[in-house]
């Protein structure tokens, strides 16, 4: 049995005991993609989060011209902006923090709370983020506090929880950089393995496991996430003096320090922290 994405909101554990009860009822139990950022805040759009206070359903096609329309519409625009008012008044807008946006005027408030964004604006919170999902045409992307992070370390020490970024793929140049990520698509595995080294986590024999042989053994990769003669030589040597995540809420798109050398099926991808220019990977 195959858990993706338990969610840790909050104080409560019920993610973690649903899948602990299946392991502890003799199933095969492995869980993909807590968010090993060790951050307890979450990332989506605006549009997709606030959805319910907008329109019942999914933001897409023809549903994402409905929901515009009725933001942009003065009288239920006023029904809703009350309505966000209402559904943030105790968790407060300093909880949201603005990360991809569409619009150009809207670059500079990336990596910004929601309530400072609106004093800059010069609204109220709820107003600025129907402003900022009008014009960004629901585009605009949010980080939300809210997870537990003592919950989220207690499952990641599990035996059979793998370590996931849930994060595409991203670069500091080029097209994968043109976004606001979640700091995880930089630093989720560098973090993890951090507090391994520091004994705050699983001993770093169990933190590598979690994010090679398991990863590797579940999904039936051979010869993958493992160090063995006739396996594929994927390794990477890192100064644990050094390894740490520099991604944050502010500078998403920051490489980890600490990585020397990466060698990808046999060949070298990077020496001395920078590039080679080889490409060695390959579908599996």
């Amino acid at each position: 049995m195959d858990f993706t994405n338990i969610g840790v909101i909050g104080a409560g554990q019920m993610g973690r005991g649903i899948a602990q009860v299946a392991a502890q009822s003799g199933l095969d139990v492995t869980l993909l993609d807590v968010d090993a950022s060790v951050a307890a805040k979450g990332k989506d759009t605006i549009g997709r989060a606030l959805a319910k206070l907008v329109e019942k359903g999914k933001i897409d096609g023809a549903a994402r011209d409905a929901v515009l329309a009725r933001i942009r519409d003065p009288r239920t625009r006023s029904q809703i902006r009350d309505e966000l008012a209402r559904e943030r008044s105790e968790r407060g807008w300093g909880s949201v923090v603005i990360g991809s946006t569409a619009h150009p005027d809207h670059a500079g408030f990336r990596g910004q709370p929601l309530d400072a964004v609106a004093r800059r604006m010069n609204r109220e919170p709820a107003e600025a983020a129907l402003t900022l999902m009008d014009k960004d045409a629901l585009g605009t992307g949010a980080f939300f506090f809210g997870m537990s992070e003592t919950n989220l370390w207690r499952i990641l020490a599990e035996p059979w929880v793998m370590i996931g970024s849930d994060a595409s793929l991203r670069a500091p140049w080029g097209v994968l950089s043109r976004d606001y990520p979640h700091p995880r698509a930089y630093g989720a595995f560098s973090r993890f393995l951090r507090a391994a080294l520091d004994g705050r986590t699983v001993p770093v024999p169990e933190a590598i496991r979690k994010m090679s042989g398991l990863p590797a053994a579940q999904f039936r990769l051979a010869d993958r996430g493992v160090i063995r003669r006739g396996a594929a030589a994927d390794l990477l040597v890192l100064d644990p003096a050094r390894l740490r995540d520099r991604a944050d809420y502010g500078n998403p798109h920051a490489l980890a320090e600490g990585v020397d050398f990466v060698c990808v099926n046999g060949v070298s991808t990077l020496e001395g922290g920078a590039l080679t220019g080889a490409r060695a990977g390959r579908v599996l």
